[in-house]
């Protein structure tokens, strides 16, 4: 209106009119401050009748946001005053207010949280009963940090007991991994399975429950240790579980059904013992199925010490009937005490002493048994050894192997020494008698091998201690006629 005045009596000055604008705007920012004002007064005492149950916080925080963002722009557009100060100072204040409040809402916030919030401010709190002005009255705002602090200790705690049910809902579905074994007794039982993804999932476990140590709240902090104990136990019985098992498998198959067990009566009352304990273990694990409650019920990591405990014996026993044995057949220190076992608890069957002979005995790589038709006779009697080209070498006498194999070994070592002397000077004597081819062919490779040596050794002495004069005539002749020699017994 005064634009349209100005333009009737021909004002055209610029500068009035910017003056003119500007007293416009500030009357008009001057008009919203007070609007504001009023508004805001209206909406705190709302916000002093609702309960502290009542509003939603998010619409509180919205007109909160609202006003303050009238306040920011017209600090910028007018002069400090009084009214704008008030509004500005309501406001901050409010805001820490609706800190306290969102706090004092906060759902994970337990009986015994408010019970802590009430022993700070020093009176007793209820979100149905008290209403915001009634905080305020009794001073609420010097208390923002200590119900904050709580109020961030409580969704922490529920932080950690969502992340515990997690991990109990998980591991109610983890099974144990078993499979079946067929032991040598010819019975079925189960086995551990591999255990590498189980245990690497102990260990995430382990370092999950250890990153929430830092729980103020005594319950969780009893809730964790005892997961914490729980998973250490876990651990153990787990590890001490696949030792056993593997000791178990060993020493199963040496007393299961061997002529070790005969022989070793006393052990094997232990491994008796030692058997049964471990089936009745694994059985239990079978009927438990969960992982966390088999290896966790209470006596199982004894009992699996207590079988660690026979296995310690068992194998000591083991080694010094081993040593034993070795004894009595030295030869049985090139072997491995796995391959001496399996020996061992087939003694009395040379065939299975078959394919342990090439590291008892140079090149002796089979037997030959008496021609009869009893199978055991066939079994038990030795009569000649063969080399792995097939060479065979009749014995001077044969072998029954019907005693333990160190003895019937021994013997044969023996024997084999004996006949090869005798091949050897069978051969020396008929060395010059025979034609070469077919002395060559009557006689064992070593026989004609040794010969041949000690044969060309006695003449290149003889060559060497002859006379000056005749020496060279004589290399002459020798390696002529050992040169011919060579290629006839290689042809």
């Amino acid at each position: 209106q005064l634009e349209g005045v100005s333009s009737a009596n021909g004002v055209g000055d610029e500068q009035y009119m910017r003056d003119l604008r500007s007293t416009a705007a500030f009357l008009a920012d001057r008009l919203q401050l007070w609007q504001a004002l009023s508004e805001w007064k209206e909406v705190r005492r709302r916000w002093g009748d609702s309960l502290l149950s009542q509003p939603n916080m998010q619409d509180l925080a919205q007109e909160h946001a609202h006003f303050n963002a009238i306040a920011q722009r017209l600090t910028g557009a007018l002069p400090a005053n009084d009214v704008l100060f008030t509004l500005c100072t309501q406001l901050d204040q409010a805001e820490a207010l609706l800190h306290i409040w969102s706090n004092l809402r906060n759902p994970d916030l337990t009986s015994d949280h408010l019970d802590s919030i009430a022993e700070t401010v020093g009176w007793p709190l209820d979100l149905h009963q008290h209403t915001l002005r009634m905080l305020e009255r009794k001073g609420i705002l010097e208390y923002g940090k200590p119900i904050a602090a709580i109020s961030l200790a409580a969704s922490r705690d529920s932080q950690m007991l969502e992340k515990l049910r997690k991990i109990e809902g998980a591991w109610k579905e983890q099974a144990l991994p078993l499979t079946m074994y067929s032991s040598a007794s010819g019975t079925s039982t189960p086995i551990l399975g591999s255990l590498t993804e189980l245990m690497e999932r102990v260990d995430d476990t382990r370092v999950v429950l250890h990153t929430l140590r830092h729980s103020t709240k005594e319950s969780i902090r009893q809730a964790l240790e005892q997961w914490e104990s729980c998973f250490d136990l876990l651990a153990d019985t787990l590890e001490a579980w696949q030792d056993c098992q593997r000791g178990w498998l060993y020493v199963e198959h040496i007393f299961g059904a061997s002529e070790v067990a005969q022989q070793l009566s006393s052990e094997n009352q232990k491994f008796r013992l030692l058997d049964q304990l471990w089936r009745k273990t694994m059985k239990r694990a079978q009927e438990d199925h969960n992982a966390l409650t088999a290896a966790t019920r209470a006596g199982v990591l004894e009992s699996l010490q207590l079988c660690l405990s026979f296995l310690a014996q068992l194998s000591k026993a083991l080694e010094g009937y081993l040593e034993t044995k070795r004894q009595i057949f030295p030869r049985f220190y090139f072997l491995s005490n796995d391959d001496l076992l399996d020996i061992l608890s087939q003694s009395r069957n040379p065939s299975a002493v078959k394919a342990h002979l090439p590291k008892c005995f140079a090149n002796i790589h089979a037997f030959r048994f008496a021609e009869t038709s009893q199978v055991k006779a066939v079994q038990s009697a030795i009569v000649a050894v063969e080399s792995a080209e097939g060479e065979c070498l009749p014995l001077l006498k044969s072998i029954s192997s019907r005693n333990n194999a160190e003895e019937w070994l021994a013997q044969l070592e023996q024997t084999v020494g004996l006949t090869v002397r005798s091949a050897v000077r069978a051969a020396e004597e008929s060395c010059d008698k025979a034609k070469l081819d077919v002395w060559v062919q009557d006689h064992c490779c070593q026989a004609v091998l040794l010969n041949s040596q000690a044969l060309w050794c006695r003449e290149i002495l003889k060559c060497m201690h002859a006379p000056r004069t005749k020496r060279k005539k004589d290399l002459t002749t020798f390696s002529s006629k050992w040169t011919k020699r060579v290629q006839e017994e290689s042809e």
